[in-house]
């Protein structure tokens, strides 16, 4: 499934929780976040120098949803499965959507550009290649893969509706927000990346179209790796 993807809004990192810019922190308690959604997640790893078992916590995201934003997209999604798709459905959207992010990303990482066509239309990958060459880094290279149950957060921030003539696209604009711990390092405990990412995902849904979503957009605009304290 191809996908559109949003502009983002950044988070921040505070302590060991990653916050969005209007959550404010007073003591330990957060005010102003009753909208913030929080995903918090364990593993479980053996430490090969001391054979004993370490808990690794990821740091927990808190995110602010512009309410206006949050119902225009739902009456947007809402029209599109009334007026252009019946069998569109948002979750199983966002799902593809995550699943397409994933593939992007892991791809790039071992660099197999070929194996992105069909999922990413033609100028949006000459986009991309010229990026990755002129402004990644080799550390994001080798960290950039990301599985779908990395991707914390998937937003939808605008849907585009346009006809031109018998001629009728969606455009879905998204962002997704990626927390994981970095991969091939000598003390995986202390290193988490997070990765912020945009992408607008495209539907001809002129009649006799084939039923594709495809990414028309794609770009990571944040990328850090952060020291955790154990």
């Amino acid at each position: 499934m191809n996908k559109a993807l949003p502009l983002g809004q950044h988070l921040i990192r505070l302590s060991k929780t990653l916050v969005h810019p209007k959550c404010v922190a007073t003591n330990t308690r957060w005010d102003s976040c009753k909208s913030c959604s929080l995903v918090k997640r364990d593993f479980q790893l053996t430490k090969a120098a001391f054979g004993e078992r370490t808990t690794r916590t990821l740091p927990t995201l808190l995110y602010v949803h512009n309410p206006v934003t949050w119902l225009l997209n739902k009456l947007d999604f809402k029209m599109l499965k009334s007026a252009w798709d019946s069998n569109f459905d948002e979750k199983e959207f966002k799902r593809g959507a995550k699943q397409a992010v994933s593939v992007i990303c892991c791809q790039l990482s071992e660099n197999l550009w070929d194996n992105l066509r069909g999922l990413i239309t033609r100028q949006a990958l000459i986009r991309l290649q010229r990026d990755v060459e002129v402004n990644w880094s080799d550390e994001q290279r080798r960290n950039i893969c990301v599985q779908p149950s990395d991707i914390k957060l998937a937003l939808p921030k605008r849907v585009h509706f346009l006809r031109i003539s018998d001629q009728r696209f969606v455009y879905v604009d998204m962002v997704f927000v990626a927390l994981k711990f970095k991969e091939k390092e000598p003390s995986p405990l202390k290193d988490v990346v997070f990765i912020e990412m945009v992408a607008r995902f495209h539907r001809n849904y002129t009649t006799g179209q084939l039923p594709n979503w495809t990414v028309s957009l794609f770009k990571v605009t944040r990328f850090n790796i952060q020291p955790m304290d154990k």
